[in-house]
């Protein structure tokens, strides 16, 4: 009588939505259990708001300019950079621990550990944001004037940053050799970006010849818009560049995860 060996079973992979909801809701439980992480998301930037406010105020104001009205977008996108890079530290500590190893080991879409932290990160970012938008509104009078269509414009505006910083941050993190030498690049990046920007004084304040190329680069123009949702509404060509530059960092940002997932295998 002649048998047949029974057909090989092969692994079904985890599905892509559940897999990606599971490792966020990880990465979400480890910030709620990290004390430090919480007080970075919400103490942190609160602070570095009032501090910039309380140095600065008195002398914008006096040149005419609502000191609290432009400062509070410029904080905001710092809190995303916070949040960003708190976010980096944590996916460099998994690779250190051997964490992505066994991921990538486990029939896991390998978009799923990214897609998962992205889920955890901007939900950090929306805690950062929220603490800073009402300090800025109780405290430094801070409000959108323009129509409901421009208050859209800056929340989908921030969420974008986010998207485009963390994943910037977070392909830095993982193609770097170990969690200490990401903190020293993320600093090199995270300095520049918001030191040579105008996010706490206008650009006719800066040098002649070094505030076109200031307000060209990626917090100048994106905070420039933020400030225009909240106020004067926005204008074509700050959108159209702001969302260039969004566009382009999330693309270099997925860019570098997919690489470092592919160089780790």
């Amino acid at each position: 009588m002649t048998t047949f060996a029974s057909p090989t079973t092969v692994p079904r992979a985890p599905e892509f939505l559940p897999s990606t909801l599971a490792l966020a809701e990880r990465n979400i439980l480890r910030i709620r259990r990290n004390s430090g992480s919480v007080i970075s998301a919400t103490v942190i930037p609160g602070l570095f708001l009032v501090a910039l406010y309380i140095v600065f105020s008195r002398v914008m104001e006096s040149n005419g300019i609502d000191y609290g009205q432009y400062l509070v977008p410029a904080a905001t996108l710092q809190a995303v950079l916070f949040t960003a890079g708190g976010s980096a530290m944590a996916i460099g500590v998994d690779k250190a621990n051997g964490i992505n190893d066994r991921l990538r080991a486990s029939p896991v879409s390998t978009a799923a550990p990214v897609l998962g932290r992205l889920v955890a990160d901007l939900t950090r970012a929306v805690l950062s944001v929220t603490v800073v938008t009402v300090i800025g509104a109780v405290f430094l009078g801070f409000g959108w004037k323009g129509d409901a269509g421009d208050t859209l414009v800056y929340l989908t505006v921030i969420v974008g940053f986010a998207v485009a910083a963390s994943l910037v941050y977070d392909g830095i993190s993982l193609l770097a050799a170990t969690p200490e030498s990401a903190a020293a690049l993320l600093q090199a990046v995270s300095m520049p970006l918001i030191m040579l920007s105008t996010s706490f004084v206008p650009a006719e304040t800066l040098p002649d010849g070094a505030a076109d190329i200031i307000g060209a680069l990626p917090v100048s123009v994106i905070g420039e818009l933020l400030r225009q949702a909240s106020t004067t509404g926005v204008t074509a060509g700050t959108a159209g560049a702001a969302t260039a530059w969004i566009v382009g960092l999330a693309v270099v940002g997925a860019v570098l995860c997919a690489r470092s997932f592919r160089r780790s295998r």
